[in-house]
């Protein structure tokens, strides 16, 4: 059965150390909520990865003194450590940093060469690179911030792939347009063997934060939660009204009934008659052993704590609905204390637990004592079976004393109850660390401005500064924070304690949006010159970070809107309409993150050949790589192992086929084939090269060679089969040339010798070999091919006298 993997994104992240640093300070600063789906590095347990389908990025600091050999390794590496947990490879992304100073020009060359040989195999290591010009941890920080945004909000349209894989699509429709041809020959200036395309990209984002708001909503929202009157209890009142949480304990614990323990117990070990038979002289000799061990006593005690345990467990959820609605009214402080208390007076939790050790202690006086009693004296049998009975029930009694005050004492021990106040105890925990941070938070000094949240630079800050502050005016005359309170409670409870980020998000998702100060209200309750601003800011900002003296690229930007801007996307179209840059097409996408809106953008095509600053650099690496090669081009070509075929009418089109042997075994089991030397997605010489256009005088048939061998130096898969047909050629060659110099040298010291019986003429044919691919037949015959030794047989594999095989 074939693995079915999930759809859940798992996003690995392998920077260096410094960059390691940097992500897992922003990634703690982000309160990523989707913190589990994205690690940095392996994760301590690959158990994480099966069933996933995991997409890698593999990063690479150029600016650093890294060893940058490694690079491909680390790619293998990852992609091995994925697929031997149980997860599915989605994809290997390689993010090079490289630095604007190319003072250490020909160490990058040889790094982008190595990139461009691994990129140019059938199955490379890397799904696809990205190139970012290193300018500082700023880069750093946008890099990761984009796949964070691309973790929390990315789909099937927007993706790490979709952020690379366009650049294919770009780049055929330039190699199949006429502007790269002139004359029906390639542009000089234009080099369709470099096959893969880099990519920059860039990101920008701007936002609505809390973290930038300014004195002034402060103060409001301090003044109305930590109001005694209107709001919440500040700490410092809290400490004041003992009384005040007195009352409230007594009601909460008067409304729960269900603590009185002695009627709980009351219930409790109940036992059934035993249907174990008992004699008289049984009970006299006090032999019941048998008798109480079918009560199952044990049994009993643990069915009955376990019955107690529920009970107080129902009441606990009874009392910690009753903390919520206290909580809800007068705040995080004043619910943490009402639980715990003081020295001087007893919170929730002692008061329960007091109340169950008192009453619990209380029901140890219920105790029976066993029957001692014999059964003496002459009776009739009916008198005696009766006098028996009771002597069993009375001895059952006390047996269902004995299991209650065992279950008693068990409570009487604090640490059996406080597993089951653990959550009650858990509660005051988090409301005391809420309530402390709450308030340090809302009472802390900060100055900033509210339109320092927006990420990008605004240019018209006064006007959208009046516009917030008249909202700010009207949402604080008549707001209810019922919901509010709500939110913050609710991720109190759920364990999230680092008010900031409660506060900040609580803000985002529901201040904003009732004060009507939205990003899209922003732009659409101003002057529509300053949403064309900022919108074009975040455009410029999110231009690709990649140095490069290419020609203009088109290029592919995704704009993440807020979910709610669905309502008004014939507005945004028309923003984008007059801020979109002509060579940029733009996908639009929504997310779940209000007030925020984010840009992605990439460059599309950039070949190594336009990096014009190192192509000189990469082109000496090359020359003398490429010398080599050309010498298994040439003796291919020598030995027509490559032979060009005109296909169509005339000049129509040339393509190169290249012969390969299926087998590596002996030459007589060898197949040839032929395969077409061409290069997938490099347009014009992913074909059969068209010189239909070309004009008469031309030497087409040295063109096409020199086509032919740019497709190959290029083709690394073709390249190594080209190389391994030609190592095989040459060895068939090298033994040709010493049988046959091992012959003639024979003839020449034994001129008594036959030339058919050097040569095998009369042998018969069923025992002779091809040993030749030229059509030459050479067999052997009875004599040893190396020392001339006559052999016996003529059959076998090895010379008697000098050892050596005298099969081919």
């Amino acid at each position: 059965m074939s693995q079915i993997y999930e759809e859940k994104k798992i996003i690995l992240l392998f920077p260096d150390e410094q960059m390691m640093k940097l992500f897992q300070s922003e990634k703690k600063s982000e309160n990523n909520k989707e913190d589990q789906i994205c690690f940095l590095g392996y994760p301590k347990k690959t158990e994480a990865f099966y069933g996933q389908a995991i997409d890698a990025v593999v990063f690479e600091n150029f600016s650093e003194k890294q060893q940058w050999q490694k690079f491909i390794q680390r790619a293998e590496n990852t992609s091995d450590v994925i697929q031997n947990s149980g997860g599915k490879v989605n994809g290997i992304y390689g993010y090079i940093f490289l630095p604007s100073d190319l003072s250490r020009r020909t160490e990058i060359a040889a790094f982008l060469d190595m990139i461009e040989t691994e990129m140019s195999k059938s199955s490379p290591a890397f799904q696809d690179i990205i190139i970012i010009s290193d300018n500082g941890e700023e880069n750093y920080r946008c890099i990761f911030a984009m796949l964070l945004d691309l973790q929390v909000n990315g789909d099937n349209d927007w993706n790490l792939k979709k952020l690379a894989g366009d650049w294919r699509r770009v780049k055929e429709e330039y190699l199949n347009s006429s502007e790269i041809l002139t004359g029906g020959l390639i542009r000089s200036n234009v080099f369709p063997e470099d096959s893969y395309c880099y990519n920059g990209v860039g990101y920008a984002a701007m936002k609505l934060d809390f973290s930038g708001i300014d004195k002034k909503i402060q103060d409001k929202l301090k003044g109305k939660l930590l109001n005694h009157e209107t709001g919440w209890m500040s700490m410092e009142n809290v400490k004041k009204e003992n009384d005040f949480f007195a009352v409230h304990r007594a009601e909460i614990l008067k409304k729960n009934s269900n603590w009185d323990m002695r009627n709980l117990l009351s219930g409790c070990g109940k036992l059934q008659d035993s249907a174990e038979e008992l004699s008289r002289a049984e009970i006299n000799a006090r032999k019941t052993k048998e008798f109480e061990k079918s009560f199952h006593k044990e049994e009993s005690i643990q069915q009955g704590v376990g019955k107690i345990e529920q009970v107080l467990k129902r009441g606990l959820a009874e009392v910690r609905y009753d903390v919520d609605k206290f909580a809800l009214q007068y705040g995080p402080a004043a619910a943490a204390f009402l639980i715990s208390g003081n020295d001087k007076e007893n919170g929730l939790l002692r008061e329960l637990g007091n109340e169950i050790a008192a009453q619990m202690q209380k029901s140890q006086n219920m105790k029976k004592k066993r029957p001692v009693r014999q059964i003496v004296g002459v009776m009739s049998e009916k008198d005696q079976k009766q006098r028996i009975n009771e002597w069993k029930n009375d001895f059952k009694i006390a047996l269902e004393s004995e299991i209650r005050i065992e279950i008693a004492e068990h409570f009487t021990k604090r640490d059996a109850y406080q597993e089951i106040f653990f959550e009650l105890d858990e509660y005051r925990r988090q409301f005391e660390n809420a309530a402390k941070e709450l308030e340090d938070f809302l009472n802390a000094e900060d100055e900033r401005q509210l339109h320092e949240g927006l990420w990008i630079e605004i240019t018209e800050k006064e006007e959208i500064e009046v516009w917030m502050n008249k909202k700010i005016d009207q949402w604080s005359e008549g707001v209810s924070l019922e919901n509010f309170k709500k939110g913050i409670l609710q991720r109190i409870k759920a364990g999230n304690t680092d008010m900031k980020h409660v506060f900040q998000e609580e803000v985002q998702e529901y201040f904003f949006q009732k004060a009507g100060i939205t990003l899209e209200a922003c732009f659409f309750e101003n002057d529509e010159i300053i949403a064309e601003k900022l919108l074009s800011e975040l455009m410029k900002k999110s231009v690709p970070m990649l140095d490069i003296d290419s020609s203009v690229r088109h290029r592919f930007a995704c704009m993440v809107l807020p979910k709610s801007a669905k309502k008004n996307q014939a507005k945004w179209m028309t923003l984008y309409r007059n801020i979109m840059p002509k060579d940029t097409s733009i996908q639009i996408k929504y997310s779940g993150t209000e007030n925020k809106i984010s840009c992605i953008q990439t460059s599309l095509a950039n070949s190594l050949h336009e990096w014009k600053d190192i192509w000189e650099e990469v082109n000496k690496i090359r020359t003398k790589r490429n010398k080599k090669y050309r010498e298994y081009m040439e003796y291919a070509l020598q030995h027509r192992i490559i032979e060009g075929r005109w296909e169509g009418n005339g000049r129509k089109s040339c393509v190169y086929i290249m012969k390969d042997l299926s087998k590596k075994g002996e030459l007589s089991d060898r197949i040839q084939y032929q395969k077409r030397i061409l290069l997938p997605g490099s347009g014009v010489f992913s074909r059969p090269y068209d010189f239909s256009d070309v004009r008469p005088d031309i030497d087409i048939e040295r063109i096409s060679m020199i086509y032919m061998q740019r497709i190959l130096l290029a083709n690394q898969d073709l390249l190594d089969q080209l190389m391994d047909v030609c190592e095989r050629y040459r060895k068939i060659d090298e033994l040709q040339e010493t049988v046959q110099s091992r012959q003639d040298t024979l003839l020449k010291s034994k001129p008594e010798l036959r030339e058919e019986d050097l040569y095998g003429k009369k042998i018969s044919e069923s025992k002779t070999e091809q040993i030749s691919e030229k059509g030459k037949q050479i067999k052997r015959n009875n004599f040893c091919k190396f020392c001339g030794n006559k052999l016996k047989e003529g059959t076998e594999r090895y010379c008697p006298k000098c050892g050596k095989p005298l099969q081919i």
